[in-house]
């Protein structure tokens, strides 16, 4: 993936696809503009700042910029979610997300309509929960060639990850089925990226790469992770603490 922290994209003043009379609030456009511009974008900010509004923003400028004939998008979120998802899809941005939201249960028997209709291009949102996903990609480790194939195999334009403090740990399986889905971009959503210790937040950096061998080092020796995009919009003193802006700080280094 490559960085694009100097890529020039439409800006989010003007574009098209939001329900007419829905505007967007200071804060939500900060995370746009600056979102907009960059791969791999995590949007940590207090629970109703509008992350949920500016992520579908970006993911729509991110799909249409990406060059892909048919782009697509993968949510992942908590199986509790998907019905407020369908309806954010539909309030906010009718007519340009068509998803198509893929159960556990689907997984375990052939349904050719289905698996039809998930490599459907007409479908350019597929929504799956995280356990489903775990489970998908364990059969797809597996070798077993069915819908977890199609999940895995497609790249998608943007992944994003709603309450991305469940990839907190590298050792799960749900963190290394998320850091498996092939997207050239991704956006994670998170109110409390961390809850009890900072190596969780190195956990979600992990996840979305942000914190590989390979990750961009400066010229003395800090291991750059803001290049690659991830913003932090909320209560900036708090962050300020942890992040100084060229990378992580010396307790959150390798």
């Amino acid at each position: 993936m490559e960085d694009t922290a100097s890529r020039s994209l439409p800006p989010s003043e003007g574009y098209t696809g939001l329900r007419p009379g829905i505007g967007l609030f200071p804060a939500q456009k900060t995370m746009i503009d600056w979102g907009a511009r960059r791969v791999r974008t995590l949007l940590a900010s207090f629970m109703g700042s509008g992350k949920t509004l500016a992520s579908l923003v970006l993911a729509f400028l991110k799909m249409r910029a990406s060059g892909q004939q048919n782009p697509r998008c993968m949510v992942v979120c908590d199986r509790a979610l998907f019905d407020g998802w369908r309806k954010n899809f539909g309030y906010f941005m009718p007519g340009v997300f068509k998803p198509i939201f893929v159960y556990t249960n689907q997984l375990s028997r052939s349904d050719p309509i289905f698996e039809k209709s998930l490599s459907n291009p007409y479908f350019n949102v597929i929504v799956v929960a995280y356990t489903t996903l775990r489970v998908a990609h364990q059969k797809y480790d597996s070798g077993i060639g069915d819908v977890s194939s199609i999940l895995f195999e497609q790249e998608y334009a943007v992944l994003i990850a709603d309450e991305a403090q469940r990839v907190k740990n590298p050792a799960t399986k749900v963190h290394v089925a998320v850091r498996s889905v092939r997207a050239r971009d991704c956006i994670f959503l998170s109110g409390t990226p961390v809850e009890n210790r900072y190596e969780e937040l190195r956990g979600v950096l992990e996840c979305m790469g942000l914190c590989q061998e390979d990750a961009h080092v400066l010229p003395d020796g800090t291991r750059c992770c803001s290049g690659y995009g991830h913003q932090f919009v909320g209560n900036k003193w708090k962050w300020k603490r942890m992040f100084d802006m060229r990378g992580l700080e010396l307790s959150l280094r390798k």
